[in-house]
């Protein structure tokens, strides 16, 4: 499993030192939901979620992340 954080409105992929990549194969992977859910807190990122990909393109699933007064949620959903 790969783990990238895609913003909602561009389509463009985050990459460790925050420059957005218009390829997922040029951003930075994550390695999981956890590690990824918490760099976008920590670098406080909006109208994010993350895309976790899997050997199968069917598998992708997201999950969207919200943030609100400190706390993130996630909402999730399988493409």
């Amino acid at each position: 499993m790969r783990a990238f954080i895609r913003d909602l409105k561009s389509g463009l992929f985050c990459g460790k030192d925050l420059h957005w990549k218009s390829e997922q194969e040029e951003a930075c992977d994550f390695g999981s939901t956890f590690e990824a859910a918490t760099f976008a807190a920590e670098h406080l990122l909006q109208g994010v979620e993350v895309v976790l990909t899997f050997d199968r393109p069917e598998q992708e699933q997201r999950v969207n992340l919200e943030q609100e007064s400190g706390s993130l949620r996630f909402y999730g959903s399988r493409h």
